[in-house]
């Protein structure tokens, strides 16, 4: 899609994904927002049978600022098989709020919700994810199937909060995953994990690998091994959490 002030609303979207058999690519979309636009809402939509991702925002590179996109009210279903329910590789003040996530996605792709640049020109800035609810079935195998990411290896992101969502499922490797540079420098990315319920996962709450300091803070945190996994990275503020059933709260 392509224009400024651009609202989609009560859509329905097929992605036909089973009937693809064995033909799967990741770039088939069913919204794409790419290019240097603002003020697109999506809103009431339903996304079903996904096989790339429901949504793929990427408005530019190199200094885009003032940019809103707003994705609220939806609801994105898979059968474990697609990519993501919403992407952004580069976008400011990005606002994911009330949808529902459920099966997302493939063994070998991010998740519900991926915040990930794909080089040091993009930008990334206030990025809300906030009051969601993500689910996800028990699956044999591993591999990523993560709630919510942000894989920030490729460039700087600022003002990045996952904020009162609903993370559950046991087919989750981790509810949440922040992510770095793997040879351990520091990325000054600011990232805020806060506010969750966050239970029940295959895997850890919340995992930080490669060097972002991440606050995580007043969270619930209900039957996971660890609540949290930090793994050569660096964590922030990790006051205010509640554990229940938790066998171990810090790995």
């Amino acid at each position: 899609m392509g224009g400024d002030a651009v609202t989609i609303d009560g859509l329905r979207f097929d992605g036909n994904s089973r009937n693809q058999g064995d033909v799967w690519n990741q770039h088939r979309h069913q919204i794409r927002v790419q290019g240097d636009y603002s003020d697109i809402r999506i809103t009431n939509c339903v996304f079903y049978d996904i096989i790339g991702d429901g949504v793929y925002i990427n408005i530019g590179s190199g200094g885009n600022n003032g940019h809103t996109v707003e994705i609220h009210d939806c609801a994105f279903t898979a059968a474990n098989d697609n990519r993501n329910g919403v992407s952004v590789t580069s976008g400011t003040r990005v606002h994911v709020h009330h949808n529902t996530f459920t099966n997302m996605a493939r063994h070998d792709m991010p998740g519900a919700i991926d915040i990930e640049p794909n080089s040091a020109s993009d930008t990334v800035a206030a990025i809300l994810v906030e009051d969601n609810t993500i689910t996800r079935a028990d699956l044999s195998g591993t591999g990523a199937r993560y709630g919510i990411l942000a894989a920030m290896s490729a460039c700087v992101g600022t003002d990045i909060v996952f904020r009162n969502n609903r993370i559950s499922g046991a087919g989750l490797g981790a509810a949440c995953l922040v992510v770095g540079d793997r040879s351990g420098t520091l990325n000054p990315s600011s990232v805020t994990i806060v506010g969750n319920d966050i239970r029940d996962a295959g895997g850890a709450g919340v995992e930080l690998n490669y060097g972002i300091r991440t606050d995580i803070v007043e969270n619930t945190f209900v039957n996971l091994s660890p609540a949290i996994l930090n793994h050569l990275s660096f964590l922030g503020d990790a006051s205010g959490n509640t554990y229940t059933d938790v066998t171990t709260r810090l790995a």
